[in-house]
């Protein structure tokens, strides 16, 4: 393959979106609203003709890029003809009383996007459905062309244009649209956006969005708008058996949600509906398409082709620092073939080692070709054939000495808060409406291993996939951002030789090293260099085959798609309890978080001294898990019934938890009649009734504590809710408990 493809594929490279208009004649496409409106003034006696000002968001455009629409989009466009304007008033009384009206007529074309697209669907004005406009005094005519080879210029425009329409193009390729308007007692300011909902490229039947991996291998291929590169520097394509078909067919496999009304939804894994209206790198373009398919594009051995990461690949090659393995010899063994036991190891796992073995005596040296769990095949035949029961040794040593390095995410490292923005095609408001257009929607979730720091900050990771327009599809993006972070924290860097240059970035491979005790584990190649002397040195992080899966939570109504704002203030804390430890001079503050601001990092800590004034003693971000009793109990009783459905945070399999200021431990839980058994009741027993909660005791659980001096004093505790950006809840509604020191 040439450098040109190799360079577009593995660089970013600087690239123009969409053909360029070649222009209409200078009186079409030069013509000036200002000096329109004139014309038509009449008659003298009517007040002044209301002004059209200027053209909005539907810019007027000459040799500008032309948007390019995958899958199911909504696109304004250019304003590229203007026509008749007209500005004007009517009189609706008499002339001796007249009443005037304006009203307003208005003729114009807008390209929306390079064609041929599928449909349009429908129209808005002002991002308003032209029903709603209609009520507001509008009308108007839409007449569509989809950009097809062979479509010829509008016969309104020819016949308004009339001998100057001659040599202007037809906009073949371009989907546009002439709007006829006509605006009645009201005053325009400016033309109205028009913009259009469109299916556009890759589009199949009965789909509303495009598969992402068409999508992309007609970017890089299309010859018009496209990159252009030669079909043939590709490793097939997405309708023949090849990597490209592997990874369309992968998006269209249809994968199962529960829907926000418990029913089973099928429908095809990935999905991608994007518009490109500025200038933007090639580059910037696939990555964007591929993101939402968790692919890259590739070349290997000179071929371009797609890779998506699922759950089912397996590694390409093994890499190690002189791990050996000793065998003998099968009775069926060759000079070219020896048998023994491999099943240890996985198939390829010693392909391209060097191994000696002893015949009567004597050293031989192979190296192995290709292996299974019973034989491996050598590359050149041995003098001799071995006889049952020879030893013999491999040994894999393709990391170079001294280059290996790793490195390991901590906690703190890694976030534990993940959003997700995409792009909804339709929403309801708070009173059940539909919304049209393209609000940005947004989901969370916090990561299994939720960690606060010292700073009691919360890491936020934001992604924004635009090429998304599901809500289920981004929940599993969602997911898998979360599950990646959280279980593939290892990397690793190292130099081999030349077997490196077979492998390309994206293939899974396995290491074992004696630094890191590693023994066959897997990892995705995540860069490669060419170095001198043959050799390649290899980027790696962590491949985790469970982190890739369509099991996503269950996917709930919407009620607005508003992102979280920073500026809300929180709900108080639940189930707040202050309780003192008899043992120590500590107060335990136990709380179980508000559900309500995504933003909450704790809660300050106020107390008040006999009444006294609240003062600030520490803001505490550690929440206790609980759980509300089932029933009331006794001072005696040593198996505790709880409300399953009331439980927050995770319990131990054996611990402490408190009931108001009775400290119980417990020997396990029965998760079958939602029991704590084995419990030992505290020094202070007494009977609990069915409002109470059980606050677990942990070795995180914080506190405040107080001096001798302040024993017998009467505190009244507060824990007011607070958020990242120091937000507060309400004050005097926050809750308090009062504490006697004893």
């Amino acid at each position: 393959m040439g450098d040109t493809a190799g360079q577009t594929v593995g660089m970013a490279i600087g690239a123009v979106i969409g053909g360029y208009f070649g222009g209409f004649t200078g009186a079409m496409i030069g013509m000036s609203i200002g000096g329109q409106i004139g014309l038509w003034i009449d008659p003298p006696n009517a007040p002044a003709p209301p002004a059209l000002g200027d053209l909005g968001k539907n810019s007027y455009v000459k040799s500008s890029p032309v948007a390019l629409c995958f899958g199911q989009v909504k696109s304004y466009g250019g304003i590229i003809w203007v026509g008749n304007l007209k500005a004007d008033w009517n009189n609706e009384g008499s002339k001796k009383d007249p009443e005037w009206e304006p009203e307003m007529d208005a003729d114009f074309a807008v390209a929306h996007c390079e064609g041929e697209i599928t449909s349009f669907l429908q129209y808005y004005i002002d991002d308003k459905t032209i029903s709603e406009m209609y009520a507001e005094g509008y009308s108007a005519t839409f007449t569509s062309y989809p950009g097809s080879a062979g479509q010829s210029i509008d016969p309104y425009i020819s016949a308004y244009q009339g001998i100057r329409s001659i040599g202007a193009i037809n906009l073949k390729y371009t989907a546009y649209t002439l709007v006829n308007l006509n605006v009645k007692g009201i005053i325009l300011q400016k033309l109205p956006v028009i913009s259009a909902e469109l299916k556009g490229f890759n589009i199949e039947a009965g789909e509303e969005d495009a598969n992402p991996i068409r999508c992309v291998y007609n970017f890089l291929t299309n010859t018009r708008w496209g990159l252009g590169l030669d079909t043939n520097d590709f490793n097939g394509d997405p309708d023949t058996s090849s990597p490209w078909k592997i990874a369309s067919d992968y998006c269209d496999e249809l994968v199962q949600y529960t829907d926000w009304d418990d029913s089973l939804v099928d429908e095809p894994r990935f999905r991608y509906s994007q518009y490109f209206d500025a200038r933007a790198k090639a580059f910037d373009i696939v990555t964007d398409m591929m993101l939402t398919c968790r692919g890259i594009v590739r070349l290997k051995q000179g071929k371009i082709e797609p890779i998506i990461e699922r759950a089912d690949e397996v590694p390409e090659i093994y890499f190690a620092d002189q791990t050996k393995g000793q065998f003998q010899a099968g009775g069926s063994s060759t000079v070219n073939r020896l048998y023994a036991d491999f099943s240890a190891y996985s198939d390829i796992f010693w392909f391209g080692d060097e191994g000696i073995i002893t015949i009567l005596g004597t050293d031989y040296k192979f190296v192995v070709k290709d292996q299974t769990s019973t034989y491996i095949d050598l590359f050149e035949d041995l003098s001799v054939s071995p006889n049952t029961n020879d030893d013999f040794e491999i040994v894999k040593d393709n990391i170079k000495e001294g280059s290996f390095s790793f490195n390991y995410s901590a906690d703190s490292e890694v976030s534990n808060r993940f959003r997700l923005e995409y792009i909804t095609r339709k929403s309801k408001d708070n009173n059940d409406n539909w919304i049209n257009g393209y609000p940005w929607d947004v989901v969370e979730k916090d990561s299994e291993a939720y960690y606060i720091d010292v700073n009691q900050e919360t890491k936020l990771k934001t992604i924004r996939l635009g090429g998304i327009k599901r809500k289920s599809q981004a929940m599993r993006m969602l997911q898998y951002f979360s599950d990646f972070s959280l279980y593939n924290r290892n990397g690793c860097e190292f130099i081999t030789g030349m077997q490196g240059y077979y492998h390309a970035v994206g293939d899974v491979i396995g290491i074992s090293h004696s630094q890191t005790g590693w023994n066959n584990k897997w990892f995705r190649i995540q860069a490669m260099e060419e170095l001198e002397n043959d050799e390649v040195k290899i980027q790696c992080f962590e491949y985790n085959p469970n982190v890739y899966n369509d099991i996503i939570p269950k996917v709930t109504a919407v009620d607005n798609n508003d992102a979280p704002s920073t500026y809300i203030a929180p709900d108080i804390v639940e189930r707040f309890y202050a309780v003192q430890d008899l043992t120590e001079n500590k107060i335990y503050i136990l709380y179980k978080r508000p559900d309500d601001n995504p933003f909450f990092v704790g809660a300050n800590i106020y107390v008040s001294v006999g009444g006294g004034d609240y003062i600030w003693k520490k803001t505490i971000g550690y929440v206790t898990p609980s759980v509300k009793l089932d029933s009331g109990i006794d001072d005696v009783v040593t198996v505790i019934p709880f409300d399953n459905s009331t439980f927050y945070g995770t319990f131990a399999s054996s611990g402490s938890f408190w009931i108001e200021d009775e400290l119980i431990t417990y020997t396990s839980i029965d998760d079958i009649n939602f029991e704590f058994e084995g419990c030992v009741r505290g020094t202070n027993a007494i009977a609990h009734t069915a409002d109470k909660y059980c606050m677990s005791k942990e070795t995180q659980t914080d506190f405040i504590t107080f001096e001798d001096v302040e024993v017998g004093q009467s505190w009244e505790i507060k824990a007011v809710s607070v958020t990242l950006y120091n937000l507060v809840a309400d004050f005097d509604t926050s809750p308090t408990k009062t504490v006697i020191i004893s």
